[in-house]
């Protein structure tokens, strides 16, 4: 092989991997994203699951309130 080929399939090999290393970090943003959207899901869930459990308890409101203040959830 001559040495202007070499250099060619160094340089398209170069190429290919920056196009991986980019398709890479493209799929590692959205995968971020994916994981925040569900930590939001469960939060939601979380405060909706503590919601009902004052609602159909009906607990006394200092009850309500040493709840809140050791889940850090707002009713």
């Amino acid at each position: 092989m001559s040495y202007d080929a070499v250099l060619c399939e160094k340089d398209e090999r170069e190429s290919e991997l920056q196009r991986t290393i980019e398709e890479s970090k493209q799929r590692e943003a959205y995968l971020e994203n994916e994981l925040a959207n569900m930590w939001v899901l469960v939060a939601k869930l979380k405060k909706a699951q503590v919601t009902s459990v004052f609602v159909h308890l009906r607990m006394d409101p200092e009850m309500v309130e040493k709840i809140r203040a050791a889940t850090a959830f707002e009713v």
